[in-house]
């Protein structure tokens, strides 16, 4: 490879497109590195494959990733010059600030394993896609245990997923001829990213951003998914109103719920006329009351605040039923299961609800 000169930023933002495609760990060969190949750069990590262009057109090897990306973010420099010598890629800038990282000549990345599309098999990806996407898959599982509620159900006509606690379907032609069941955790990152259109193969869905040339491909699975229609013809109870400002509250009490990465999970209880929304964590906790236009039993529900954010955007009229409460947007259907009141904490707070 002859000496490059690249811009940092557009270099930075074309391996940063890829990542989702690489694991913290070797998973399988070079999975927690980048692959330079044929003009693009390429990461795998058995569940999710990324491809995109790259500016370095010439060069071929795997680079460990970690580093390589760290490094272009605290670097200042704009341009930088690059070469590839005695086994390392060599980063150039002005008055002599330089960089190198190892470099692996042999290619091992098993992609072969992944089907390749034809230009014929894509289609246009609905605009409403990512926003369904970005809820519903707030409902999956991150338990392990069960497999089928870790993923998201994309079928003919709505999006769905579902753990112990809430699910949500929201209604939308997709375009799919048959349901394709992918995990949540492969599919994270796909609203983001500025996708286009999608396809489905055999073992794998498709997307592609037609402006900056990325592919993602995820990993789709064949198992059974549980049918959730006899849940939903179940919608009843009693109706309530979610109170002004409850975002601004939601937003506040997930500073110390989000220290619990694997139940990040605000409180919301209600009572006739009243709510409170609370979140804790290992720093601290915060809770705020708000005036509610609600005259049923005290009803309390835990729920991620993302994910609430985004369902009292689009609605704030719930119905609180027996041990569940409900949003029905029109578009989309939000359940989730009510718990005990916690009767010692509210006498902890003075009685306030």
């Amino acid at each position: 490879m002859t000496a490059t000169q690249i811009n940092r930023e557009e270099f930075l933002r074309a391996l940063e497109s890829v990542e989702p495609g690489l694991s913290k760990k070797p998973i399988t060969e070079q999975s927690d590195c980048l692959v330079f190949q044929n003009g693009r750069v390429h990461a795998f990590n058995d569940e999710v494959y990324c491809r995109a262009p790259s500016p370095l057109e010439s060069f071929e090897g795997a680079v460990p990733a970690p580093k390589l990306l760290d490094i272009l973010r605290k670097v200042e420099q704009e341009e930088l010059e690059v070469s590839n010598a005695n086994g390392q890629l060599i980063f150039t800038g002005q008055r002599g600030e330089r960089f190198k990282v190892r470099v692996e000549a042999e290619i091992l990345l098993p992609v072969e394993a992944i089907e390749k599309p034809k230009k014929t098999d894509w289609k246009p990806l609905h605009p409403e896609f990512g926003e369904a996407l970005t809820v519903t898959g707030n409902c999956a599982s991150r338990d392990q245990s069960r497999f089928e509620a870790t993923c998201v159900h994309i079928c003919p006509q709505w999006i769905e997923a579902f753990d112990d606690m809430r699910m949500c379907r929201w209604q939308l032609e997709t375009g799919l001829k048959e349901p394709v069941l992918v995990r949540q955790s492969s599919l994270r990152q796909v609203p983001s990213l500025g996708m286009t259109h999608w396809c489905v193969t055999a073992g794998w869905l498709h997307f592609k951003n037609a402006t900056s040339g990325l592919l993602l491909s995820c990993r789709r699975y064949h198992e059974e998914f549980p049918d959730l229609e006899p849940v939903l013809k179940l919608i009843q109870g009693e109706p309530a109103q979610l109170p002004k400002g409850l975002g601004d509250a939601i937003e506040r009490a997930a500073v110390f719920s989000s220290e619990n990465p694997d139940a990040n999970l605000v409180k919301v209880r209600l009572t006739p006329g009243k709510a409170r929304v609370s979140g804790c964590g290992l720093s601290g906790e915060y809770s705020k009351p708000l005036s509610a236009k609600y005259a049923g039993e005290v009803a309390e529900f835990l729920v991620p605040p993302a994910l609430l954010q985004d369902v009292i955007k689009r609605h704030s009229e719930v119905l609180i039923g027996t041990g569940k409460m409900w949003v029905n947007t029109g578009r989309a259907v939000f359940l989730t299961c009510l718990v005990v009141p916690d009767d010692e904490q509210a006498q902890a707070n003075g009685g306030e609800q």
